[in-house]
């Protein structure tokens, strides 16, 4: 297993599998992976490779989440569902009729699900942990993303014309408002807290400072933005939505506003779907929109993982440890590779 390689990793180290149902998403729990599909299954993979699957939802699972060793998935059929990897199962939600697609946790056992433009969080009392506090907020545009701050005290929810900043932790109402005319999707925070980012419908970023004293937005784009991930440090952002990994810095003060992008190449002319930065590492995992997954490093240097999956990449993560990755796609192959050689 070397940079360089034309052999894919998966062919050396790894299995794939195709089930013929789309992969909503992949995500890293504290033990290997946790898959969620859309016939309402998810599947656990261990760090040994065991796998167990366990139906979930009535009907498709819309989007998940890690918290901890479970994971949380939300579906067409108004639930809401924390699985752990032996099966157990709590319903946290459950409203007939309810569409949830979007979905966030926070590392202290936060969660948050939203349709249309009600937000609900579901989390631990920071005084009481045994205690469970509900919260409910009325967005006032459709939310097109959810994302916890750092800390898990605030939460960022994308809407038609910006974003707004719930203050979760706290008895306060009234969220901060973030304004930028358009329709705006996935969101996140910077690792640091100092900077929420969105992708929005008009091929473009838009950035602002968490103090809202500043924003910028971020373009060149050909396609849709549909995955960011931050560096360890949380001093650059990497993107999708090109045939290379769009990079954005967020060292200064005012981070990418007024700033350029760099670009990783893949030497491909395909756009990506999806990426995800290794935790202590400088590489980046990608799947594109045939179907294609490899890896990519800053010198350009490449090893495929998957190649011709058939169908758009829709979800990559790394494990945890880093020493492994998955990935799934559109019409339902996934797999699981080691690359802690690397």
């Amino acid at each position: 297993m070397s940079w360089g390689s034309t052999t894919p990793l998966v062919e050396k180290s790894g299995w794939l599998e195709n089930g013929d149902v789309h992969v909503t998403a992949v995500n890293a729990l504290d033990q290997g992976f946790g898959f969620s599909f859309g016939d309402g299954s998810v599947l656990f993979v261990n760090g040994n490779g065991e796998k167990h699957k366990f139906a979930s939802h009535e009907g498709a699972i819309l989007c998940a989440a890690s918290l901890g060793d479970r994971l949380v998935t939300a579906g067409d059929d108004g639930r809401v569902v924390v699985t752990a990897p032996d099966g157990t199962q709590t319903v946290i939600f459950e409203q007939f009729g309810r569409f949830f697609d979007q979905l966030a946790t926070s590392s202290w056992g936060g969660i948050a699900f939203a349709d249309g433009r009600k937000i609900f969080v579901v989390m631990p009392d920071p005084a009481k942990p045994s205690v469970t506090i509900e919260r409910r907020y009325q967005a006032s545009g459709s939310v097109g993303g959810l994302c916890f701050g750092p800390k898990g005290r605030k939460l960022a929810a994308s809407r038609n014309n910006g974003a707004s900043v719930y203050w979760v932790g706290t008895d306060r109402d009234a969220p901060d408002e973030y304004e930028w005319l358009g329709a705006h999707g996935p969101i996140t925070w910077s690792p640091r807290g100092d900077f929420v980012v969105t992708s929005m419908q008009e091929n473009a970023l838009h950035v602002w400072r968490a103090d809202n004293e500043k924003h910028g937005r971020m373009g060149g784009y050909p396609t849709r933005i549909k995955s960011m991930s931050w560096n360890p440090k949380g001093t650059a952002l990497a993107t999708s939505g090109s045939n290379s990994v769009v990079i954005w810095p967020f060292a200064t003060k005012d981070g990418p506003i007024g700033q350029g992008a760099v670009q990783w190449p893949l030497n491909s002319d395909v756009a990506l779907s999806q990426l995800s930065w290794h935790s202590t590492k400088d590489m980046i995992l990608t799947g594109n929109y045939e179907g294609d997954v490899t890896l990519v490093r800053e010198d350009g240097a490449l090893v495929p993982v998957a190649k011709e999956l058939g169908s758009v990449v829709t979800s990559v993560a790394f494990s945890k440890d880093g020493k492994s990755l998955a990935f799934g796609t559109d019409e339902g192959a996934y797999g699981v590779v080691a690359c802690a050689d690397l």
